[in-house]
């Protein structure tokens, strides 16, 4: 963990969102915030966060599956994930997405489910609905800072018992 983060638990929290609102996707402000708390190295992280962002708006805008979840289970596949093909990906790899996804099913339950059209409920191929979801007029931008914190949070929870064995 980051040495000069005074609470890091608070800061996770803090930062996505704020990475949220400079312009990042959901995806990559998660990956971003946790990376930043637990110091991966930041020339291995930048192709990771741009290879994020695509699941902005659901993967590729279609409003599938929230890019949170993938961000916060790409964060799994970067610290555990195999790099060569005879590699085996290492277990808590498995165990953390896996516990992540039923979370991210908690936390977007109040929303109708995981899909980023249920969360924020706009037509990402309308541009005047983007446009007042990135103005924050309609208040469905605040859903997606809800589940960002909550799944940053969640992240942190998991990695801080885990890093520290």
């Amino acid at each position: 963990m980051k040495k000069d983060i005074e609470n890091p638990k608070d800061y996770i929290v803090k930062r996505s969102r704020e990475l949220f609102i400079q312009g990042f996707h959901c995806s990559q402000a998660v990956f971003l915030a946790t990376s930043e708390v637990f110091d991966f190295d930041e020339k291995e992280i930048l192709p990771v966060i741009r290879s994020l962002a695509p699941f902005g708006g659901g993967m590729g805008s279609t409003g599938n599956v929230c890019g949170a979840l993938s961000g916060a289970i790409a964060v799994f596949g970067f610290i555990w994930g195999k790099k060569q093909p005879k590699d085996r990906d290492q277990r808590p790899m498995w165990k953390f997405s896996y516990k992540m996804v039923k979370k991210f099913e908690k936390i977007t339950e109040q929303y109708g489910g995981i899909e980023c059209k249920k969360i924020v409920n706009i037509n990402w191929a309308n541009r005047d609905e983007i446009k007042t979801f990135r103005s924050g007029k309609d208040g469905k931008r605040n859903r997606c800072l809800d589940v960002i914190e909550k799944t940053s949070l969640f992240v942190f929870d998991l990695l801080e018992k885990e890093l520290k064995k």
